[in-house]
């Protein structure tokens, strides 16, 4: 049988959607191909292997980046990297390509990531939802094998027109091969404007719309940034800063 996801493996977009027109057992299916990430305050509770009933709505994502497979819900291991935040589930496998697992989840509207090689401490599934955490694994792939599907990705942006609505082309490296779609208004790395340049502009006449990557900011502490608005936004800062209006700025030298 022919299943949504196959349907829009025909066409360049990153999710199928489908779901139930009634509740009896014969009831016909609706299949969607978009672009759009659905929003995380829509997820309804659900465990890996039940998939979601009639009135609820299925999201699967096709071609995702490294090829990673869902592998349910789970308890995070100890000792992993802080949560980053990110646009969707699909820019945190674009982030993960180098490590073998990457766990993803949505708090309220927020995606957030984390890429590691720790599995999950207990064999214990949890019930997918708000704030658990997806679990997604993949074979590590060779770096010149990422680049060849960062170009077939950047094709079939460019045969569907444009980066969906709220999302700019954001080139990801200085010589402007490739580019990402990135919302500059959350993306940590990229905050404010594209990092690299919008992709398509000579970056000499680009400059207006330069990001900053929150991340690399002095005097903040590790994890303790996000991206509010297209502003970095510093949550504490490191000994000899001090916070003003979210940003750590030097504490005045002491006259002696």
């Amino acid at each position: 049988m022919t299943t949504c996801s196959d349907l829009c493996q025909q066409y360049p977009v990153t999710y199928a959607i489908y779901w139930a027109q009634n509740s009896t057992p014969t009831s016909e299916w609706i299949c969607q191909c978009s672009q759009s990430s659905p929003n995380g305050t829509e997820l309804h509770p659900a465990f890996f292997s039940e998939g979601c009933n009639f009135p609820w709505v299925s999201v699967e994502v096709i071609r995702p980046a490294g090829d990673f497979r869902w592998a349910g819900c789970w308890i995070l291991p100890s000792g992993v990297t802080p949560w980053t935040i990110v646009a969707t589930f699909e820019d945190c496998f674009e982030r993960c390509v180098s490590t073998p697992l990457a766990y993803a989840q949505y708090v309220g509207e927020t995606a957030q990531c984390i890429c590691t090689s720790s599995y999950p401490p207990v064999d214990l599934p949890l019930e997918c939802g708000q704030n658990t955490p997806f679990l997604y694994v993949h074979d590590v792939i060779p770096s010149g094998f990422v680049k060849r599907q960062a170009k077939k990705r950047l094709d079939e942006q460019v045969i569907l027109g444009q980066c969906p609505s709220g999302r700019t082309a954001c080139q990801i490296a200085p010589d402007g091969h490739f580019y990402e779609c990135i919302d500059t208004d959350t993306e940590i790395e990229s905050c404010g404007g594209c990092t690299y340049g919008t992709f398509g502009k000579e970056s000499k006449k680009d400059v207006a719309s330069i990001g900053v990557d929150c991340t690399s900011l002095k005097g903040v502490n590790l994890g303790a940034v996000t991206c509010t608005s297209g502003r970095c936004v510093a949550s504490s800062c490191e000994e000899g800063y001090t916070l003003r209006n979210g940003i750590c700025v030097p504490k005045p030298a002491l006259a002696i």
